[in-house]
């Protein structure tokens, strides 16, 4: 915590990113548009999680876009230790990647398709 006290940027802690053709709902207040990658903290997922079971339970998903795709199996947990951000990818390519530490563009799969999940 010492870099935020010096007013030094953190990494996020996750970033999820979706290189599909597709929009991505993962919870009420988390949805990913194509072609398209959002930072979260540890925090923020967990908040997320919470408000989709609790809206699951209760048979809602109006939270939906009518095009989307729900990832219902989760978000894997990072590793201990592992360097920050935790970028998770959702692509047509292939079945979703988790990658740790700074991720460039050209290391991701490219846009499009229908997501393998």
């Amino acid at each position: 915590m010492m870099e935020a006290r010096l007013g030094r940027r953190l990494p996020p802690d996750y970033v999820l990113a979706n290189r599909s053709d597709v929009p991505i709902a993962i919870a009420p207040n988390v949805q990913l548009a194509p072609c398209s990658a959002s930072a979260f903290t540890k925090a923020e997922l967990e908040a997320a999680g919470e408000a989709f079971l609790e809206r699951a339970m209760e048979g809602d998903y109006s939270w939906v876009p009518a095009d989307a795709v729900v990832l219902t199996g989760g978000i894997p947990g990072p590793r201990i230790g592992a360097p920050r951000p935790m970028t998770f990818v959702i692509s047509g390519d292939a079945h979703p990647q988790v990658f740790y530490g700074p991720v460039q563009e050209a290391d991701l799969p490219a846009c499009g398709g229908n997501p393998q999940l």
